[in-house]
């Protein structure tokens, strides 16, 4: 095993492990019976050969701006394997920063307009009965938070729908105007924010409606 196969070894490995399930692995790294046939978490656990320890030694000693040969020199083996160690558990057991959030293409469909080209709207004009759908494709897989809320003058609040979202991670909203807003009426702003997770920076897209009695 080399030091790049290690790494994506790691990386696959399951991040939320708790103490006991720790130790077992712990204990498989010294030599003990590996606790379940994960063959990810195999690989990450197994002993390093000199090559891969020298190579992520280097790559830890060069993160922290020593300079790899001569700290090897100065601070010994046992330490060296330390430092390995301590890399390996956070690439394991440390949460994983979300992939960024890739671009998403905005499309609505239905209305009471007469436009041909919807795609000059800039207000969508809907009846109680009338269809709306809006999508959201990415441009690459992915896996978004949605937030949707309606804008109405100074009001901001919540819009209760339920988006279907693909396995690609494309975003759909459809219905009635009455099932998608109940009672309310009046001219309005749609806006949806898509995160990577929770707390990821927001990627925001807006649609504006009337809604007619």
């Amino acid at each position: 095993m080399n030091a790049d196969d290690l790494l994506e070894a790691l990386g696959r490995a399951q991040r939320d492990a708790d103490t006991d399930e720790w130790g077992a692995w712990e204990a498989h790294a010294e030599g003990a019976p590996a606790p379940d046939d994960d063959a990810d978490r195999v690989a990450a656990f197994a002993p390093m050969d000199d090559e891969t320890l020298d190579r992520f030694t280097d790559r830890a000693l060069d993160a922290v701006g020593a300079t790899s040969r001569v700290a090897k020199r100065r601070i010994g083996p046992p330490i060296i394997v330390a430092l390995a160690a301590a890399a390996a558990v956070l690439l394991v057991f440390l949460p994983r920063e979300p992939d960024p959030l890739p671009a998403f293409r905005l499309q609505v469909r239905g209305g009471d307009q007469t436009h041909r080209n919807e795609a000059e709207l800039t207000v969508r004009r809907l009846s109680p009965e009338s269809r709306l759908e809006i999508v959201l494709t990415p441009e690459t897989r992915a896996d978004p938070v949605v937030r949707a809320e309606l804008i109405q003058g100074d009001a901001v609040s919540p819009w209760v729908v339920t988006p279907e979202v693909s396995e690609r991670g494309a975003i759909r909203i459809a219905g009635s105007a009455h099932e998608l807003f109940g009672e309310r009426r009046g001219a309005m702003t749609i806006r949806i924010t898509l995160r990577a997770d929770d707390e990821g920076p927001p990627q925001h897209h807006e649609l504006n409606v009337e809604l007619l009695p």
